[in-house]
Parts: C-alpha cells; structure tokens; sequence
C-alpha cells in the first residue's frame, strides 16, 4: 500500500511540474508577444529555444536524473533569453556579433546541472564550464571589437604567454600529484564518471 501511494505522489508531482512548465512557457510567450512590436516570427525562434529546453528538463527531473540533460535544458533556456533580448531589440550587437554568448552559455549550463544531480560541482564539469566561459569571453572581445587586432596577431603575441601558462600549470598538476598520489586529479567519487550521466 506504501509502495503504491508512493508511485500516484510521484505522478502527482510530475503532473505538477509539467503543468508549470508549460504555464511558464505560456506566460513566456505572451510577454515576448507583448513585448515584441514586429512581427509575430521574431519570438518564434526563442519560444522554441525554451520549449526545448523545458522538455529537456522535464525529461531530466522526472525521468532520468541525467547531468547531461540538465545542462542542455538550461543552454537552450539560456539561448533563448539571448534570442529574446537580440529580437526585442534591447541590444544594438546582432547574433553574428554574439554568437560568443552561446559558448558562453554552454559553460554556464554545466553549473546548475552538476549541482542538481550531484549538490557539488565536479571537476569534471568544472574543467569544460571554464574552458567554455574563457573561449567564450575571448570570441566575443573579438566579435565586439574590443580587442582591436585579428585574432592570427593575437594568436601570435599571446602564444609565449600562453606556453608559460600551460607549463606552470603542468608544473603545479605534477607536484599536487606527487603530494597527493591516491586521489589525484580527481577526487574519489569524480572518478567515476558513470554514476548518474
């Protein structure tokens, strides 16, 4: 009899939760339409980004549990508040300007994912989210003009820099390995990489 209350509360639950996502997805639309003083096609495109990335993430929470899921609920969420702001016209920069902001975003999806299935984020979120957000950031100095010279010349005057970098990070990954041999870079339980993606 448990058993049985406990599978029509988790239906319950799900039904809740489907039920908000789609009022949210809704209550979404109708502000970008509201918002939006051109035609009905330019909140297309980011209504469809949150409808996908709220299926992911009903799909995540009710029925796999999976990271991975997570991650591409909330990109797709986050892709479609960019979308929004370029087509409500909040931004002068047009998405060739900014498409940065979606490798931006990738990194960013990563966090909240982890930290959903896991209450932590692992180092093997932690590496990608931060390789995503710094090329992320350096696309878009480029794409914006804030960096002034071509990306080749900055290649070229970066790469001493860059070579130090990677080698002091070498250096330093090869004495925290020999301080701390078992559980080295990652932590037991990271190591893993099965359990629940």
């Amino acid at each position: 009899m448990d058993e049985m209350n406990r599978i029509n509360a988790s239906g319950r639950s799900r039904i809740i939760l489907g039920a908000g996502f789609i009022l949210l997805v809704l209550g979404i639309a109708l502000c970008l339409n509201a918002l939006y003083d051109g035609t009905r096609q330019g909140i297309f495109l980011p209504v469809t980004l949150f409808v996908i990335g709220e299926f992911f993430l009903y799909v995540a929470f009710c029925l796999s549990r999976k990271s991975f899921l997570i991650s591409l609920g909330f990109m797709f969420i986050f892709d479609g508040i960019l979308f929004s702001v370029i087509s409500l016209g909040f931004t002068d920069y047009t998405i060739s300007q900014l498409w940065p902001v979606i490798v931006i975003n990738a990194g960013l999806s990563l966090v909240p994912a982890d930290f959903f299935i896991h209450k932590r984020l692992r180092t093997i979120f932690l590496f990608p989210a931060i390789l995503l957000l710094g090329m992320g950031i350096l696309f878009l100095m480029f794409s914006c003009h804030v960096i002034q010279c071509s990306f080749m010349e900055f290649a070229v005057m970066a790469a001493p820099f860059f070579l130090i970098l990677v080698g002091i990070v070498l250096i330093g990954i090869y004495i925290a390995q020999q301080l701390r041999k078992k559980d080295f870079p990652y932590m037991e339980d990271d190591s893993d990489i099965t359990s629940g993606d």
